[in-house]
């Protein structure tokens, strides 16, 4: 639903919400029934809209506003979603990423490395050092 304080009718015409105004027909009789008989709108644009009019055009635009509306807040909630899935995948990674990279430790890594310790890079650096030597020969 939309705020009626965030809507502004606007001129069909040039899009203006605020180079317009409604006003009553001196010569209109009033009566309860058609409260919007008696009204004329006219903008400086040079549109004018008698009556009913107004009323249609103002029901219109109210439901394009809330057809809007409902858009920002789909596009809002797939966003929201999107974001907890990256943030469930980042938290993931970040788990994966913890773990010591030398592939017989299972403890969890320094937050400056990517090693648990420094015999560990120590082992890695040996275990890369004889796989290199052997395909070279």
């Amino acid at each position: 639903m939309v705020d009626a304080s965030s809507f502004r009718f606007a001129c069909p015409k040039c899009g203006s919400a605020s180079s317009y105004g409604i006003t009553r027909s001196n010569t209109a009789s009033y009566s309860r029934e058609g409260q919007w008989d008696d009204r004329i709108f006219a903008c400086m644009c040079g549109k004018r809209l008698y009556g009913e009019a107004i009323r249609e055009e103002y029901d219109r635009q109210w439901g394009a506003a809330e057809a809007r509306l409902e858009e920002v807040r789909a596009r809002r909630r797939r966003r929201a979603v999107e974001r907890k899935k990256a943030r469930k995948e980042a938290e993931e990674k970040a788990h994966l990423a913890e773990q010591c990279a030398w592939k017989d430790c299972k403890n969890r890594a320094r937050s400056s490395s990517k090693y648990c310790s420094r015999t560990c890079s120590n082992r890695n650096a040996r275990h890369r050092h004889k796989v290199r030597k052997k395909e070279k020969t």
